[in-house]
């Protein structure tokens, strides 16, 4: 299998033993209200499967600043980790079909340029339930946008 995403292309090997995904991962809402229908994320997101691969150091001493509704942050990208494909979920009756075929994530452990603490705390709300006041601290890996083709 190969990826391509913004800084490389190379091959990867995904671990398929029993085909065990490591991680499903689905739109959510962080918020401190209920979410209304025009801002529920499965209408514009597609839910991912994300399988373990062999892990590929990064192709270069890569450094990114990265910011988002957290934090502003350095970070020193590691190895490459894990690849997401999108999945097609059914969950009480209802099917949320992939609607970015091609679009998959490729996850890589990053080490941050200091340490700050995000240090918020949300709701969040999903298919799954609701979560009330979770402590976000800490980034752990930085997943960027990938096209793969089977080999």
């Amino acid at each position: 299998m190969k990826y391509l995403n913004h800084t490389e292309k190379k091959s990867v090997a995904i671990k398929t033993a029993g085909v065990l995904a490591l991680a499903f991962c689905w739109p959510i809402s962080a918020a401190n209200t209920v979410v209304a229908a025009a801002e529920d994320p499965t209408g514009v997101l597609d839910h991912f499967m994300c399988y373990d691969i062999e892990e590929q150091p990064a192709p270069a001493d890569i450094h990114v600043k990265v910011r988002d509704q957290f934090l502003e942050q350095g970070y020193r990208v590691l190895e490459l980790t894990k690849l997401c494909a999108p999945a097609e979920k059914h969950h009480n009756g209802k099917i949320f079909e992939i609607k970015y075929e091609f679009a998959h994530l490729a996850c890589y452990n990053v080490q941050p340029d200091e340490m700050p603490a995000a240090n918020a705390h949300v709701n969040l709300y999903n298919q799954f339930g609701s979560y009330e006041k979770l402590f976000v601290y800490r980034v752990r890996e930085i997943c960027v946008p990938t096209i793969k083709e089977h080999l």
